[in-house]
């Protein structure tokens, strides 16, 4: 093996290497958090609302394992896990207050996979996905369903705009006029539900 390949294969090695170190890192934020978390809740006595106050952060924080660190790469993956866990620690310290994080979660997930759909190609998986938290989350709350309905008018307007740009390419024009139906359905269905749910609810 000559030099340049030496060199090469220890290069690979030196980054394989640093990517799982971070990888780990990021695993250890988690654990090391979720412990703070559960810390915090016997400080405040609030032994009832582990589910409520402290488990919804750690989802949040494992998303940023799951989802952020493939999206946006291992450092943003941990400073988001971090801002998460730590930040929540210290105010779950010094407030006494108790608040609703679960449409906070499901408008986290909207985006993880509104960011998927408009970056990747043709994705049933994440259309689905996308529609049922998207729908989630303008239930849940009436300021984040002012977000996500803007959110999905602006990947219909996307879709649409470039389906018409790109008539002339088929590969481009099919992946955009594809995901300009998927897009379509995914409205129509998020609207079905909301009168059904306000038919429910009222």
């Amino acid at each position: 093996m000559n030099n340049y390949s030496k060199n090469n294969c220890t290069k690979d090695l030196i980054v394989v290497k640093k990517f799982e170190t971070l990888k780990y890192i990021h695993l250890a934020i988690i654990i090391i958090g979720s412990i703070c978390l559960l810390i915090s809740n016997f400080i405040n006595n609030k032994f009832s609302s582990i589910i409520t106050l402290q488990i919804p952060f750690i989802i949040l924080a494992i998303l940023g394992f799951t989802h952020i660190r493939k999206d946006f790469g291992e450092k943003s993956g941990i400073l988001f896990s971090s801002l998460i866990l730590f930040l929540t620690f210290l105010v779950q310290i010094f407030c006494k207050e108790n608040f609703n994080i679960w449409p906070i979660i499901f408008m986290v997930i909207t985006l993880i996979y509104s960011h998927r759909i408009y970056k990747s190609g043709i994705s049933s998986k994440n259309w689905i996905i996308f529609s049922i938290f998207s729908f989630l989350t303008g239930i849940s709350n009436k300021v984040l369903f002012i977000i996500t309905t803007l959110i999905n008018i602006l990947l219909f307007m996307y879709f649409l705009i470039n389906n018409i740009k790109q008539r002339n390419y088929v590969v481009k024009y099919i992946k955009y006029s594809k995901n300009l139906k998927k897009s379509t359905i995914s409205i129509s269905i998020q609207i079905i539900g909301y009168i059904i749910f306000y038919i429910i609810l009222f």
